[in-house]
């Protein structure tokens, strides 16, 4: 049974947010703010590895892309891409294999349907 503990920021590093993390395994997941509410699942240092790089592919889109200004378009055009519902579309929730589908779509840069 995984040991949980919270980790505040005032124990973290200075820039990092406070984080809930597995005392047996090492796994953690960042908080929202000064909350205890998790951005995202509980992850290994391979699914971080791989939650970083789908966010290096699909924040551009967003961020000065095709859906400029519009996280929420680009994650419902990612969603209708991956056959998932909207809510159940972001990138700290995707365990490994649909974030590598992440970077594929992206890479694959079909836009010509997405509602620009």
């Amino acid at each position: 049974k995984p040991r949980w503990s919270m980790i505040p920021r005032s124990m973290a590093a200075a820039s990092a947010t406070p984080r809930i993390s597995c005392r047996n395994c090492g796994a953690y997941v960042g908080c929202h703010g000064r909350t205890d509410k998790p951005l995202g699942r509980l992850a290994d240092a391979t699914l971080r590895k791989w939650k970083m790089a789908a966010h290096a592919s699909f924040d551009p889109l967003w961020k000065t892309g095709p859906f400029r200004g519009r996280r929420k378009a680009a994650y419902g055009w990612l969603a209708g891409q991956m056959g998932l519902p909207v809510e159940k579309t972001h990138i700290g929730m995707f365990d490994v294999p649909q974030c590598q589908e992440v970077i594929k779509i992206i890479e694959k840069g079909d836009f010509k349907n997405a509602q620009l």
